[in-house]
């Protein structure tokens, strides 16, 4: 699961350059090709991909919140951003994740 994760988020993080700074529609595009997407009601493995991906990022763009009803919602973070900035987030969590520490 791992690997399938930093691989969507480098993927994704490729996409911002398509797409612009939109780290959800990109990690969406990443894992079903469009960004637009709307994930299913019911679990699948590509929607918990797209979850978990976004769940990561929103760790590392909220390094010291003491808990996830603290943590920035990603698309809140993003609002203003430049695709390098996305572009850093989505790279820095899989450096985060290969580092051990997400």
């Amino acid at each position: 699961m791992l690997a399938d994760l930093i691989t969507i988020l480098n993927r994704a993080a490729e996409l911002t350059l398509l797409y612009g700074p939109d780290p959800e529609g990109c990690i969406r595009a990443a894992v079903y090709g469009r960004p637009d997407v709307t994930l299913p009601f019911d679990d699948t493995t590509d929607s918990l991909l797209v979850e978990e991906s976004v769940d990561a990022v929103t760790v590392w763009i909220n390094p010291d919140s003491p808990g996830a009803d603290e943590d920035v919602p990603l698309d809140e973070w993003a609002t203003g951003c430049t695709v390098a900035d996305v572009r850093g987030a989505l790279y820095g969590a899989v450096a985060g994740i290969e580092a051990g520490v997400l």
